[in-house]
């Protein structure tokens, strides 16, 4: 018997939307090599480590809650306040892709050795069964399946974890602190109720999202370069998946924008004199380039009535940075010619303009920010 794992999350260059969802795909491939029949069992295993603000909080509780739905179970990680779901905490869940409920399941592991995981050999649960512990408690719950092979015969089990965390809370000025933060809806979040249903959601377009992700992967390593120079020129755009970044959607206060750091939480703003030198995310996904440039630069970061460009949107004492304001012109250069669709540009045109002139005005020689 050999064991292949095929991992990926859906990434689909010029798809933006289709390469956003909060879903870590793994596909193990079972194939029996013997001349006889042979039975597995392949499991999964996850803790609850909900994490959010108790403070002032009674009975709070983590809860596992298991599902069924049409072509996904899942084990959903949750934490209740006073009886209550608790958005603010988020859910994770370990969901089985199966129009068949999983061979097993345990909401109620006390560790995660192979003993304990493979115990329950059986599933007995309801959907919308919950099992409820202390908030300080580490139970974990389990997911598997069982398959019976034939001589030659290969069959896949496919697990999916998935994430729910509604609010985004992000810094606006250097130092942690709770002024400093600002607390927003993450977009992806408004798109699903909870983390089972986004696994759901990828379920029912699970082939279509496999397919354009294997032809991105294939294309991109179908090359005359070598394989370690092709991951090292991509990597840097990897970071976009982390913390670094967030799709923030839209509040009484601000727009649907995108909030970038410089780093994981460290440096805010998506700073002007930094960012305008990167150039694989406007080649990958520039619809993601275009919406900075018009909501953030030329929106939450400018003065209307000057010109001048705020190198760190979040807040007003981050004042001009002259590189990153001439950078930005060129990234307005460069997304205008990223599409055949002159919308962009003569929609952004006259704020262009404007900053052109705060820099004649200023002179390229003003101090720069650090």
């Amino acid at each position: 018997m050999s064991v292949e794992l095929q991992a990926y999350t859906p990434f689909i260059p010029l798809n933006r939307d289709d390469s956003s969802q909060p879903v870590i795909v793994m596909k193990y491939v079972l194939t029996n090599h013997s001349s006889s029949s042979q039975s597995a069992t392949i499991a999964g295993w996850i803790p609850n480590i909900a994490d959010g603000k108790i403070d002032g909080q009674q009975n709070v509780k983590k809860v596992f809650t298991y599902n069924e739905l049409a072509d996904i179970s899942s084990v959903e990680c949750s934490v209740k306040v006073d009886s209550v779901i608790d958005q603010e905490f988020g859910a994770m869940a370990l969901g089985l892709l199966d129009e068949q409920p999983p061979s097993m399941a345990n909401m109620a592991l006390a560790n995660s050795e192979n003993a304990s995981v493979f115990s329950t050999q059986s599933n007995t649960y309801q959907h919308g069964t919950s099992q409820e512990s202390e908030f300080d408690s580490d139970f974990l719950a389990a997911l598997g399946k069982s398959v019976t092979l034939r001589a030659g015969e290969s069959k896949s089990v496919t697990f999916v974890l998935s994430w729910h965390v509604p609010t985004i809370n992000y810094d606006k000025a250097f130092g942690v602190k709770t002024a400093n933060k600002i607390y927003a809806p993450n977009y992806y979040a408004t798109l699903s109720e909870s983390a089972t249903d986004a696994a759901n959601k990828f379920a029912s377009r699970k082939d279509e999202l496999y397919d354009n992700t294997q032809k991105w992967t294939d294309t991109w390593y179908d090359s005359t370069l070598p394989y370690w120079f092709l991951e090292r020129t991509f990597l840097t755009i990897n970071c976009v998946q982390t913390e670094m970044g967030q799709r923030v959607d839209k509040t009484a206060d601000f727009p649907e924008h995108y909030n970038f750091f410089e780093g994981v939480r460290c440096c805010p703003g998506n700073c002007t004199h930094v960012f305008h030198y990167a150039q694989g995310l406007a080649r990958i996904f520039p619809t993601i380039e275009r919406e900075c440039r018009d909501k953030i630069e030329y929106g939450l970061g400018f003065e209307s009535d000057t010109g001048l460009m705020h190198y760190r949107y979040t807040d007003e004492k981050f004042g001009d940075a002259i590189d990153g304001n001439c950078g930005t012109i060129l990234r307005v250069y460069r997304e205008s010619q990223m599409t055949t669709d002159y919308r962009f540009l003569k929609s952004i045109w006259e704020r262009t303009k404007l900053s052109m002139n705060h820099v004649i005005k200023n002179g390229i020689l003003m101090k720069m920010a650090c």
